[in-house]
């Protein structure tokens, strides 16, 4: 990789963790820390670019996994390859769950049948298509590279 190309990699924050056994808890209380700012490349390893407030959260969750007495380990990285197509991948991946779980909360309170729920079902299923079929070319196009 050439030294110009290093300079303007994104830079990335990885959470590595391992939680103790108890208290049960611990696990949502990570994830709900973490939804919203990173994603999961395994379940027990978290990432997401470098910002001030994907920092603070995940420095949240490693304060939080390592009282209950588990291990944490908050590591600042660059991608060497696949860095700008994973982080719009990343964004997109991140709208569609916000979106998602607004639909779920509103469709939850609709008592009356809104006359538009069904057109944003319908919107709401196409654009999870289109981040399917966005991730496919990013993956295809990284195992080229």
């Amino acid at each position: 990789m050439a030294a110009s190309d290093r300079e303007d990699a994104a830079e990335w924050l990885v959470l590595v963790y391992r939680l103790p056994s108890k208290p049960a808890s611990l696990r949502l209380t990570v994830r709900r820390k973490l939804t919203g700012t990173a994603v999961y490349l395994s379940p027990a390893c978290a990432a997401a670019p470098l910002s001030g407030p994907a920092e603070r959260a995940m420095r949240q969750a490693r304060t939080a996994i390592t009282r209950a007495g588990g291990f944490a380990v908050l590591l600042a990285a660059r991608a060497l390859a696949g860095e700008f197509r994973y982080l719009h991948l990343w964004e997109k991946d991140i709208a569609l769950r916000q979106l998602s779980a607004r639909y779920r909360a509103i469709s939850g309170r609709d008592l009356f049948g809104a006359c538009q729920a069904q057109a944003a079902a319908s919107a709401l299923a196409d654009y999870h298509s289109a981040v399917n079929e966005y991730a496919a070319h990013v993956y295809a196009a990284d195992r080229r590279s």
